[in-house]
């Protein structure tokens, strides 16, 4: 995400008059950088006579002085000595100073006063207690990541280049009739499709479509979703190593990653982690799976990647709940199919065996899906089928039909949130029916209200801590963690691409009031797709739409079936997870500022979705409450006073202020009228006045051309890595990134434009709804032909 935060980069924009369109140039030649620097001081000791060492003189000089030496009976009492004879030593020590002598006579005092036999003793045995206590107690004193491990297989997929990118593309231009193959996990391939794809094809031969039984339920095991041999299975070296045995307990694991081998007092190991029984041994999907599970998240110790991978995985394979229910989602004809999960209890065997027939005629997901919508017949009273009257949750198609898709408007109801259970009891009127989803909704409200009555909730989303200085995991859901490159672009960009794709179809089809916000929103106002170097995306919606997610849709997986072209199709599926502290808006300990998660269950990249609402006790958080602001949200607050030319007292008065658990600070002016426009190839709504906006939070938007090491390059209207241009910073028209066949690969993806002549020079006739921005999925393509291919092999 590259919204302001403390701890995250942000540019250090200066605000001026004259906007950017998202499609022209920025010609400002200013260079933006931003330094840092360290100074250091350092002092000399002077030389000094050697009268010091005449005993006439010691003698003379001390004649008077108390008895300096300590009997051996006595303790010494250095600090009791200094105080009571502090005049003698400010009258000698300022003598011989006078004289250049100091140095000698510190000397001496040292040699006579504080290095004898038994203060030494004490000062061996105090040092060692310190550095024993130190080892002991502190929290990294044994902990030491292991980077080098190794454990898992390495894929033909994991580690790319941009040659292998560029080469992978072209191939599946070329060879796109194989996109409807199907592999059932043969040569190792794990092929996402096929799963969504079996459960479709059963719906399609057992059930009446046109008249879907409300009571239809789904088992569910994410064995059949997930591929645990590519996250918990060693390689071979590994078995090679132990003796043909995979991890055997909690113990093995912990010193393999860098915990230490004899930890008595268990400070510095894994106290989630338990060790299977001799049943859930036999139980395993594979026997080379590790014999322990995780219990509970881990944020204090920075393991590495392949350890943060089986970490979540083994959470995911045997704790991990099974979602509410399933939703297949179809961008083009804006349908859903709903099918809620027959219990919330993992099953730890697969639903379908991983040795199918590979004759079986499964059609490719896409047409899966629209054979099924063919077949339904949608009444034009139906705004959205059943989702506005439900009181269980049942079996039922959504579809968006008199949704006005060119725009939306908010109106201040629309932000207004509940702010005791006596509101919040008006709001879910149905909660007195057993297992209604209003009594499921106001039950876990309830149970997080008893468990912590003063709102200090503890964090709900956890990120895996990598021992990668660049990100450290902050990124990526720890559950569903599974990059083992991290810093791939191509790869990152991807992922996201899609990513946002299918929250966008899903927020569309469902009509939740949402739109892209911070450093998504900043993307878009470059040339309407992501920063290349951002990690995740973020979006807000309103009040409303917040409760409406948390009520019926709350842990759903959602399978994005829209057919984006022949390459992109049924691979994604998505967690929507919702903070269980959603509704409490005061985030008092600061662990809880993002309201729900949308993640892609095959890498834990995610999507930071936050609610605003309209802020209560405006007094009291603008006149006390702010001083304790970060100062990049305090400073971005008072730009809002600038801009709307008001003051606090002002905002009180009218009653007028919109804001999220983050501190970020809008008027309702700004969120009342939302735009349809393209964002990374599909239908995103963006506030009508985002300018101001973006002027506030990012100040130097519109000057600002260099960051990350990447340089925005006018004629190309991109983003490019400065590496990608022979390293020229300051090429802001993008010369010298034209013949980069990479750069011309992405693109032809973003605006499609790349031909066989190469790229074309303008951008200024090209419609906003040309702009595809379908990436294909690395993974997922290729395994289509992987090894005759020769495609991904390790750089």
């Amino acid at each position: 995400m590259w919204h302001q935060r403390s701890s995250s980069p942000s540019l250090s924009y200066k605000s001026t008059e004259n906007y950017a369109s998202p499609l022209i140039s920025i010609s400002t030649s200013s260079n933006n950088s931003f330094p840092s620097s360290t100074t250091f001081t350092d002092s000399d000791l002077e030389k000094s006579s050697p009268i010091l060492y005449s005993p006439v003189y010691y003698n003379e000089n001390f004649e008077t002085s108390p008895k300096w030496k300590f009997k051996s009976s006595n303790k010494p009492k250095i600090l009791k000595i200094f105080k009571k004879n502090y005049n003698k030593f400010k009258i000698k020590i300022l003598n011989k100073f006078s004289n250049n002598y100091y140095y000698k006579y510190f000397k001496l005092i040292l040699i006579n006063y504080l290095i004898n036999k038994k203060s030494f003793m004490l000062l061996i045995i105090f040092s060692t207690l310190i550095i024993s206590f130190k080892q002991i107690y502190s929290q990294l004193a044994y902990f030491n990541p292991h980077n080098t491990w190794i454990y898992l297989d390495k894929k033909p997929y994991d580690f790319v280049s941009d040659s292998k990118v560029v080469e992978l593309i072209k191939y599946i231009h070329k060879n796109a009739d194989q996109h409807s193959n199907y592999y059932y996990n043969q040569d190792g391939i794990f092929d996402r499709r096929v799963t969504p794809a079996l459960y479709l094809n059963n719906l399609i031969k057992n059930f009446n479509i046109n008249n879907l039984d409300e009571s239809l339920k789904l088992e569910f095991s994410w064995i059949d979703w997930i591929d645990f041999d590519q996250r918990l299975l060693p390689n071979i070296d590994y078995l090679l190593n132990h003796n043909g045995l995979p991890i055997s307990n909690c113990t093995q694991f912990e010193i393999e990653i860098g915990f230490p081998k004899n930890n008595y007092f268990k400070k510095d190991s894994l106290i989630n982690c338990t060790n299977l029984n001799d049943l859930e041994i036999n139980n395993l999907k594979n026997m080379n799976y590790p014999y322990f599970k995780i219990n509970a998240p881990l944020d204090n110790y920075p393991l590495s990647i392949e350890a943060r991978i089986i970490y979540g995985a083994t959470y995911l394979y045997h704790n991990f709940q099974s979602p509410q229910r399933l939703i297949f989602i179809d961008g083009l004809s804006e349908t859903d199919l709903i099918i809620p999960i027959l219990n919330i209890k993992s099953f730890k065997n697969a639903l379908f065996p991983s040795n199918l027939n590979n004759d079986l005629n499964l059609l490719p997901i896409d047409d899966l899906m629209s054979n099924i919508i063919k077949e339904i017949s949608f009444n034009s009273d139906d705004i959205f089928n059943k989702d506005i009257n439900i009181i269980h949750d049942i079996a039922r198609f959504n579809k968006n039909l008199n949704f006005d898709k060119s725009k939306f408007e908010l109106n201040k109801n629309d932000f207004n949130n509940p702010n005791n259970l006596s509101e919040i009891n008006e709001l879910l009127n149905y909660n007195n029916i057993f297992n209604s989803l209003d009594f499921n909704l106001y039950s876990n409200i309830l149970n997080e209200i008893n468990n912590y009555p003063n709102g200090d909730y503890p964090k709900y989303f956890h990120e895996p801590l990598l021992n990668d200085k660049k990100i450290g995991g902050s990124h990526y859901d720890w559950r569903f963690f599974n990059i083992k490159e991290i810093n791939n672009e191509y790869k990152r960009i991807s992922n996201l691409n899609r990513l946002i794709r299918a929250w966008l179809r899903f927020s569309n089809n469902e009509n939740i009031k949402t739109w892209i916000a911070h450093g998504t929103l900043l993307g878009y106002s470059f040339n309407g797709f992501m920063l290349p170097w951002d990690f995740d995306h973020d979006v807000q919606v309103s009040s409303t739409s917040m409760w409406k997610m948390a009520k019926y849709f709350n842990q759903s997986l959602i399978i994005d079936c829209t057919t984006d072209d022949q390459f992109s199709s049924g691979y994604g599926q998505y967690l929507l997870d919702i903070s269980s502290n959603f509704f409490n808006r005061s985030n008092i300990n600061g662990n809880n500022a993002i309201d729900a998660r949308f993640i892609d269950i095959h890498t834990g990249m995610y999507i930071d979705i936050t609610q605003l609402n309209n802020i209560e006790n405006k007094d009291i958080i603008l006149k006390e409450n702010i001083k304790s602001f970060d100062k990049v949200f305090k400073k971005e607050f008072y730009r809002l006073l600038k801009q709307k030319k008001i003051n606090i007292n002002q905002i009180i008065k009218d009653n007028d202020l919109i804001g999220c658990k983050n501190n970020h600070f809008y008027r309702f002016d700004e969120l009342n009228l939302f735009e349809r426009h393209i964002f990374e190839g599909e239908y995103a709504y963006i506030p009508s006045n985002y300018a101001s906006i973006l002027d506030r939070e990012f100040p130097n938007r519109k000057t600002s051309w260099k960051h990350e090491g990447y340089t925005w390059r006018s004629n190309l209207s991109m983003w490019v890595l400065n590496k990608r241009c022979d390293g020229k910073s300051f090429d802001r028209i993008g010369n010298s990134c034209i013949e980069d066949e990479y750069v011309q690969l992405i693109r032809d993806l973003l605006f499609n434009t790349y031909s066989e002549e190469g790229i074309s020079d303008e951008l200024d006739e090209i419609d906003e709804d040309t702009r595809r921005g379908v990436y294909p999925d690395w993974q997922a393509v290729a395994g289509v032909d992987l090894f005759r291919a020769q495609i991904g092999n390790k750089r």
